[in-house]
């Protein structure tokens, strides 16, 4: 075989297999985004999961990181009677964030929940990992550099409303 004559294998598969595009993959449910309804429900127990992180919390500015004045769902007015907490975005961006992660652990255990001691560790280390680039807590910014990077609160505030979703 001389250097020309030899391909990648990705490339001779494509010259050798003519593939048309397979349209039932549209079909699949798309895991990496929640419907409108999941949505609803998820800011639903993000306020839930503020309500008890605001409990535990001692910090004022991360407490108050935690709720916005503005709704971020409508269904959050449907259900307000008073007593329900307003998460703000970044809260509620990292349980949508859990929610995809624990819908990829079904799809993967064939809808069962998975199961054992370390399926919550597993979640918030990849929740921690799908949002780190992202700025959850604009107001935190300064904050976060306060402390030593192991105790960095946005870090934490990130891996505790995982496991508080998670429960």
């Amino acid at each position: 075989t001389t250097a020309l004559d030899s391909t990648t294998a990705t490339v001779n598969i494509v010259r050798r297999v003519d593939v048309s595009p397979d349209n039932s993959l549209s079909d699949l449910p798309d895991i990496d985004n929640l419907s409108e309804y999941k949505e609803a429900a998820v800011s639903y127990i993000t306020g839930f999961t503020v309500k008890k992180m605001k409990e535990m919390l001692t910090c004022m500015p991360c407490s108050q990181a935690l709720t916005s004045d503005d709704l971020v769902h409508r269904f959050l007015a449907l259900k307000e009677r008073g007593g329900l907490q307003k998460p703000s975005p970044g809260i509620t961006a990292v349980c949508q964030a859990t929610e995809r992660c624990f819908q990829r652990l079904l799809k993967a255990n064939e809808g069962r929940a998975p199961q054992g001691r370390g399926t919550t560790a597993a979640i918030v280390t990849q929740v921690l990992s799908d949002c780190s680039e992202k700025n959850l807590f604009p107001q935190l910014h300064g904050h976060m550099f306060d402390m030593r990077v192991q105790a960095n609160h946005v870090h934490v505030l990130v891996k505790m409303t995982s496991v508080w979703y998670c429960k």
